[in-house]
């Protein structure tokens, strides 16, 4: 009996142990779980921030050299050694479709424009390159085009398919680069 009461004691007094050593694990294991939930969280915050800074770069080189080619294409037809429609031939291509407006922004030469852009026309008569993406029509880039020191006609050039099918596949690839990350 006696003898039965020590394993007794002997058993109840390990199991204590062994409880609370589970306990203490399992304190341990939600503590690392927690440490490592917060490390991820940041690194894919970085790891996105990092990504978003990297598209603005990239889409802001992107406008400039555009801006950048439209001008030099404006003043060669400014300076008349290009036709206007050579002009808008020259920066037409596929998936982006080149046009010459009037300062009321209707269509001289090349890609008819709805309505909704005549205030983006008469901030770039303003004398500053512009552009901006309408939902329905797609990435629209103007810049004045001078006859002497006076904005006379504005060049666009509209971006349709290219433009937003490199978006869209850069975007998905990224996206799933970022579902790897996290998983």
């Amino acid at each position: 009996m006696k003898q039965n009461k020590r394993i007794l004691n002997f058993s109840l007094q390990l199991l204590g142990r062994f409880m609370i050593f589970f306990a203490i694990l399992l304190l341990i294991g939600f503590a690392l779980q927690s440490k490592m939930n917060d490390s991820l969280n940041r690194e894919v915050e970085k790891f996105s921030t990092h990504q978003g800074e990297s598209l603005a770069f990239l889409y802001h080189n992107l406008l400039q050299t555009e801006i950048a080619d439209l001008n030099k294409t404006a003043m060669l037809i400014a300076a008349e050694k290009i036709t206007p429609a050579n002009g808008v031939q020259s920066i037409s291509d596929k998936g982006q479709l080149g046009g010459l407006l009037d300062i009321n922004g209707k269509t001289l030469w090349g890609v008819a424009l709805p309505a909704e852009v005549k205030l983006q026309c008469a901030r770039t008569l303003q004398g500053e390159p512009s552009w901006r993406y309408y939902k329905d029509v797609g990435l629209l880039v103007m810049v004045p085009v001078y006859q002497g020191t006076t904005a006379r006609y504005l060049l666009c050039k509209l971006h349709i398919v290219a433009l937003t099918r490199w978006t869209n596949n850069f975007l998905s690839k990224s996206s799933m680069i970022y579902k790897q990350i996290i998983s």
